[in-house]
């Protein structure tokens, strides 16, 4: 899981602020960091694939956080569909 485009400049900023923004939502810290640690690594793969090149170096860190809110929407509506 992740993607080798995910060792850039500022990708654990962004990892930062995704678990700040988790723990500001009512997530416990523990919580946070853990989710934040995947819906990151998610973000690095979606971000490859939607580059075309799947193991994708060099993309930039500042174009992480638009893949997260859709990482996070996919999730939920995998969680829905498995409780019903």
């Amino acid at each position: 899981m992740g993607s080798p485009g995910l060792g850039t400049s500022g990708s654990g900023d962004v990892l930062a602020g995704v678990i700040a923004g988790l723990f500001a939502r009512g997530a416990s810290a523990d919580q946070s960091a853990v989710w934040a640690v995947h819906l990151h690594a998610q973000a690095g793969e979606r971000l490859s694939r939607r580059m075309g090149r799947p193991n994708a170096i060099g993309f930039l860190a500042r174009e992480l956080p638009g893949e997260v809110p859709e990482v996070m929407a996919r999730l939920a509506a995998q969680r829905r569909q498995g409780s019903g």
